[in-house]
């Protein structure tokens, strides 16, 4: 009854247009299947370069399906003398899966193969098309296409298509070599009652509601794009033991050398950065100079992980790393503070002037950055400097440091003049450092200049050196030299916010 519809479509469709466009009305001419050549069961059998594949037919007793099902069918048959390694081993599921895995349930031409990427089966899995150098599925050479029979189509192939596990699959199964991944990734399995799928079976002698249980598995790490779903693909980067050991020794030198306190907390850290990162939506050739984003959104670079080697399986890729590497942008972020902390000289840090000057120049303050604090930096000529360290003051922690972390920054600042009793800043530019490394050179800040939109803005960017502490800045009054420095007048100079901003940092 199907087939009779299938050809009234395509003979109705034949009346608007001189050829049915899709494989299953291509099958048809006029009243007639495209074919003379009986069934595939009776085309298979009349081979006798497929005898083997035949074989295995019947002892998996799906020959017959080759002839009564309702479907037009595909066959991908292997010819003789390329059994499978370890098909004597194969217990009688494995065999049925290999049989079902050469047989796809729609009518596939060989022209239509440069349009296809991927054949699904009846074992579920999902086979690759391939036309360079001629078209192979899933590696296998075409050898003899489009043989038309009554219900379907036969493609001779040179070799089996053993059917290939899942990246899941392989996950369970990895080797011992990558037990700290594999253990790490399996151990976020979560086990739960799926109430939508368990069928309800009745009500015991308390009023408890028993159930025919299905239980599903949830996995945080694994769910956003997960490596068992057949009909994906997937690219999974996966380090082996020596390599994660190498990342965490690597990591824990780095850490010491800037003087970072660490501990497990930070290797659970760097492990659950690695599991993250390792899933990608899609396949990749993971070339060298890219980045590619994790289904959690995190950048793998490839010029930092080094590939050992890779393994294509049924629904995706399998990248075996020999290096690994963490990103130090997870302890980078953004620095902010006001120079609460002054000091004028090598000696210890002392207070800025007392948080009165805030109320004082609240006009200043809001020249510099909107609602945000500032601090005014008075110095006579005849001492031309001023430093202050990166400290902050609020209510709850009173005045505290913050410490910047060597690395990669881009700094922001501003710095305003500022006039009071008639006194106000008579220097064009200012020098600006930071640990003794010139950063800008801040000009724009004349009297006169007060409200411009663009006079001493710092932005620019730096490379922090040293250890894990605050960070000193300095801000100069230049003279050219053999000049003399005028007498002791004051220069009143409003600092802002100084925000670190981290860049590239991985």
């Amino acid at each position: 009854m199907k087939r009779q519809l299938l050809y009234i479509a395509c003979a109705l469709s034949a009346l608007i247009a001189t050829a049915c466009g899709d494989p299953v009305n291509d099958y048809y001419v006029g009243k007639n299947k495209n074919s003379t050549e009986g069934t595939i069961r009776e085309g298979l059998e009349a081979k006798g370069e497929y005898s083997e594949f035949l074989d295995l037919l019947v002892e998996t007793d799906m020959l017959g399906f080759l002839e009564g099902s309702d479907d037009l069918l595909t066959v991908w048959a292997p010819v003789n003398g390329s059994l499978p390694a370890g098909l004597e081993t194969m217990d009688a599921d494995e065999k049925l899966k290999l049989v079902q895995n050469h047989i796809s349930t729609s009518i596939i031409y060989s022209r239509n193969f440069d349009r296809l990427k991927r054949v699904k089966t009846l074992c579920e899995k999902y086979l690759d098309v391939e036309s360079a150098d001629g078209f192979s599925i899933d590696g296998v050479e075409l050898l003899s296409p489009d043989m038309i029979h009554d219900n379907g189509i036969i493609h001779g192939i040179s070799d089996w298509l053993v059917p290939r596990i899942n990246i899941y699959q392989w996950l369970e199964q990895a080797p011992d070599n990558f037990s700290m991944m594999r253990d790490s990734i399996l151990k976020r399995n979560t086990r739960t009652f799926d109430d939508v799928n368990s069928t309800i079976l009745g009500v015991d002698e308390n009023g408890r509601i028993y159930y025919d249980t299905v239980w599903k598995t949830t996995n945080d790490i694994l769910d956003a794009g997960h490596p068992a779903i057949e009909n994906e693909r997937y690219s999974f980067f996966i380090p082996d033991n020596a390599a994660v050991r190498a990342m965490i020794e690597d990591y824990e030198a780095f850490l010491d050398g800037v003087q970072y306190e660490h501990g497990d907390e930070d290797k659970a850290l760097w492990f659950d950065w690695l599991m993250r990162a390792a899933i990608y939506n899609g396949t990749t050739d993971f070339g060298a100079g890219t980045s590619i984003r994790s289904v959690h959104g995190l950048n793998l670079r490839t010029d930092y992980q080094q590939v050992d080697s890779r393994e294509v399986l049924s629904n995706g890729v399998v990248f075996k790393l020999s290096k690994c590497h963490v990103p130090r942008d997870l302890y980078y972020d953004t620095r902010i503070f006001n120079p609460y902390y002054i000091r004028v000289d090598r000696g210890g840090p002392t207070p800025n002037p007392g948080l009165d000057y805030f109320e004082n120049i609240a006009d200043l303050a809001y020249q510099l950055d909107e609602n945000t604090e500032c601090a005014l930096l008075q110095f006579l000529t005849s001492n031309s400097y001023y430093r202050f360290l990166s400290y902050n003051f609020n209510d709850e922690e009173g005045l505290h440091p913050v410490p910047v972390l060597p690395g990669k920054y881009n700094v922001r600042a501003r710095l305003r003049n500022f006039v009071n009793g008639g006194i106000s800043n008579q220097t064009d530019s200012l020098h600006f450092y930071i640990n003794d490394q010139h950063i800008a050179k801040v000009t724009g800040i004349l009297t006169g200049q007060y409200n411009t939109e663009t006079g001493g803005i710092i932005a620019t960017d730096i490379e922090v050196t040293g250890i894990y502490e605050p960070v000193e800045m300095e801000i100069r009054i230049p003279y050219p030299t053999g000049v003399a420095e005028p007498g002791n007048e004051y220069r009143r100079i409003g600092i802002g916010r100084v925000t670190l901003v981290p860049t590239d940092n991985y």
